[in-house]
């Protein structure tokens, strides 16, 4: 895994996934995070980058079998790097920015990866979001309620960190200066087509709450 349960934060987050809550492991949604985790992680790693491109970038990793931890090796290239951890660079004449697969925000640690994770665990079983199903707390005991807010708000972050002005094979848009993956990747090829000759992209488009 690239990613970990301590991903889960902001528009992303899951109830019980730290080693601390109390009586967490009872509830068992540690191990079911951490399962959903290796289930959909590589996932998306094949929708958003395809499975050639993909293999190449999971093939410069070391894994631990004892933390299931991907970590990338030091002598991998460097647009491997770049793309795991982000880069600063200069397109159309400005300076932009794509932050990484995975990177801190504020002491944060996100990635789009955690969004679509924590979608597909929506998805799979609403009635066992914090424990009980998601709840609105009220004087006495809770109402479960649907989690689609929560699912639109957290699928469209995905989409902006994934996609953001990226259309048919065109990225010219500089917007904020904040490159998606989608913009960082075809930035880089029409920089030099040989970086990432392999990339496979799916189409993702951003919903509302009237449909789903």
């Amino acid at each position: 895994m690239i990613t970990t349960r301590a991903y889960f934060t902001l528009n992303s987050e899951l109830p019980f996934v730290s080693d601390d809550v109390p009586s967490a492991s009872l509830v068992g949604n540690i191990s079911e995070a951490d399962n959903a985790i290796k289930r959909y992680e590589p996932e998306i790693l094949t929708k958003t980058l395809g499975y050639p491109l993909k293999k190449a970038f999971m093939d410069q990793f070391d894994y631990n079998s004892q933390t299931n931890l991907n970590t990338i090796k030091d002598d991998a290239d460097q647009k491997w790097k770049d793309l795991l951890k982000g880069k600063t660079y200069t397109m159309y004449g400005k300076t932009v920015i794509w932050r990484g697969i995975i990177f801190t925000d504020e002491d944060v640690d996100r990635s789009f990866i955690t969004n679509y994770v924590y979608c597909k665990w929506l998805e799979k079983d609403t009635s066992k979001h914090l424990g009980v199903g998601l709840s609105k707390p009220k004087a006495k005991g809770s109402t479960r309620v649907r989690p689609t807010y929560k699912y639109t708000e957290a699928y469209n972050e995905f989409v902006s960190m994934v996609v953001g002005n990226y259309c048919h094979g065109n990225s010219d848009v500089i917007g904020t200066g904040e490159r998606s993956l989608y913009e960082f990747l075809n930035d880089m090829n029409e920089l030099d087509a040989s970086t990432y000759p392999n990339w496979l992209p799916k189409a993702f488009s951003k919903v509302n709450v009237f449909s789903l």
